[in-house]
């Protein structure tokens, strides 16, 4: 994505404002993105490293179909 966004992101502004537009947005992209993700994390506070492995009790582990299984 990084070869990808400069190209995509350059092409929307003016010549005059290409450098600071992609930077500004880059950036920007990059904040947010963090901001939005850090949403999603689970808290890891009073769980011990071990356990960060094993899902909790309440939540199922995602199965397989044989087709999948199989491949």
């Amino acid at each position: 994505m990084h070869g990808l966004m400069p190209i995509l992101t350059s092409e929307t502004f003016p010549t005059k404002f290409r450098y600071s537009g992609s930077g500004i947005s880059f950036g920007l992209a990059g904040v947010l993105g963090g901001m939005i993700a850090l949403l999603f994390l689970r808290e890891t506070r009073d769980i011990k490293f071990e356990d960060l492995d094993n899902p909790p009790s309440n939540v199922s582990a995602p199965r397989l179909s044989a087709a999948a299984a199989n491949d």
